[in-house]
């Protein structure tokens, strides 16, 4: 038995946004073909750290149920509390390249501790007849609810030059502290009396500072010792031109220019990056009858031979004259992966990262 090449992994969602501390949770499991053969997939695992610290996901895992399942499958009973097997009904199951099963599960009860749980997923299967075996780390936060932070964004998401945006988020009823830092500016407080709006939970705030340049924009939520941030990035068209780390007056730190990735394989990845920034994606399906999809990871590089999912975005284009876009945060010190997992002909793919930082975005070759 030997590992599965790379670009043969299951990934893993939170269709219900990030795990809050004594609340419910649930997970997406995707398990993906994208070599260019077919795999014969075997027993599917997943397993859930149990226990009452903020290593662990759930300290109920009696609770946890399956509430999709591709068809042909079946679920068995883990070794251990927590864990659970999708085996084939009948005979293995052969995935063509670019297709995909799905396991969701629901009904996790988080504890009571904020932390980062590791979730570890195993795929066993076949390639060319020769038996694999992929596993993966992948880390799933739990956060305070008081902090809680969803959907944060600009509207518009791309303004013209000196052009003004509204925030928008999902919270808390009762609003902790939030501080706001656009672009490399000193970070603010946000309260009613500048502008701070809340509907029970809906958060909206004006942003009336005009925009000249791509913009970086952090939302930080406070309360007592818990924390939780959310970053999300402005385009400004026809913005000004940036120049390394150019320092005027002494004060303002310029960013670097954004630079258009060249996505020219199946799967690129990147090395470690040297500061916090975004990557902006798209993808449109050349293929009135078949999906164009572009996934895009976020990896922190272990010293093993699997790194960690830190989280995962998809692009999924499904008409012809429409392109679908994800905007994904990239934390300094993380590895990023993309890949085309379905590809019709005469589908487009673009990426273009934004440095928030210095320093270069290597590629792996």
């Amino acid at each position: 038995m030997t590992d599965a090449p790379a670009p043969v992994w299951c990934t893993l969602e939170q269709p219900d946004g990030p795990a809050v501390t004594s609340g419910e949770a649930a997970l997406r499991a995707v398990v993906s073909n994208v070599l260019d053969r077919p795999f014969t997939c075997r027993r599917i695992t997943i397993d859930l750290p149990v226990g009452p610290d903020g290593g662990a996901l759930t300290d109920s895992p009696h609770r946890i149920r399956v509430v999709a399942l591709d068809e042909g499958w079946t679920i068995e009973p883990g070794q251990r509390p927590g864990s659970l097997t999708a085996v084939p009904s009948s005979s293995p199951v052969t995935l063509a390249p670019g297709e995909s099963i799905g396991i969701v599960l629901a009904g996790i009860a988080t504890n009571e501790v904020a932390g980062a749980a590791e979730v570890v997923t195993t795929v066993v299967g076949g390639v060319d007849g020769e038996t694999v075996e992929h596993s993966r780390t992948h880390e799933v936060g739990k956060i305070k609810p008081e902090v809680r932070i969803d959907h944060f964004a600009a509207n518009p998401q791309s303004v013209e030059y000196k052009g003004k945006i509204q925030l928008s988020w999902e919270g808390a009823a009762t609003a902790p502290s939030f501080y706001l830092q656009v672009g490399q500016k000193v970070p603010f407080e946000l309260t009613e009396r500048n502008g701070l709006k809340n509907n029970n939970g809906s958060y909206t705030f004006p942003l009336n500072q005009e925009l000249t340049t791509n913009t970086p924009i952090r939302l930080r939520a406070v309360k007592g010792e818990a924390e939780n941030g959310a970053i999300t990035l402005v385009t400004v068209n026809k913005g000004d031109v940036t120049a390394g780390d150019l320092t005027v007056n002494g004060v303002a730190t310029l960013l670097r220019g954004p630079s258009t990735l060249t996505l020219d394989k199946k799967v690129w990845s990147s090395k470690e990056v040297p500061t916090d920034g975004m990557i902006a994606a798209a993808a449109r399906t050349g293929d009135a009858n078949k999906n164009a999809v572009l996934q895009i990871s976020v990896l922190r590089k272990g010293k093993l031979r699997d790194d960690t999912e830190l989280h995962r975005m998809t692009a999924t284009s499904t008409h012809v004259d429409r392109t679908e876009n994800v905007l994904v945060p990239v934390p300094k010190g993380t590895a990023v992966r993309i890949t085309k997992v379905k590809e019709p002909d005469s589908s487009v793919f673009t990426a273009t990262w934004f440095p928030i930082g210095s320093g270069d975005f290597e590629v792996n070759t």
